[in-house]
């Protein structure tokens, strides 16, 4: 039973995927996922760089009190 309800699943996501709106709605979510991965790759990119400068000044006020 269970089976056939997800063929049926998939056959309805298949079929609406095939229309105008589905289509639309695919689209829609490509270009928002896009843009979500070139965000959060930004603000890794960002706090990589901000740990890396913290490191080196914590670095150097190592060497300094010594």
């Amino acid at each position: 039973m269970k089976l056939l309800i997800g063929l049926v699943a998939t056959a309805a996501a298949y079929y609406f995927l095939k229309t105008d709106n589905g289509r639309a709605l695919a689209e829609t979510l490509k270009k928002d996922a896009t843009k979500l991965s070139e965000d959060l790759f930004s603000k890794g990119e960002a706090l990589l760089k901000k740990g890396t400068l913290l490191a080196g000044d914590a670095s150097d006020r190592t060497k300094n009190a010594f």
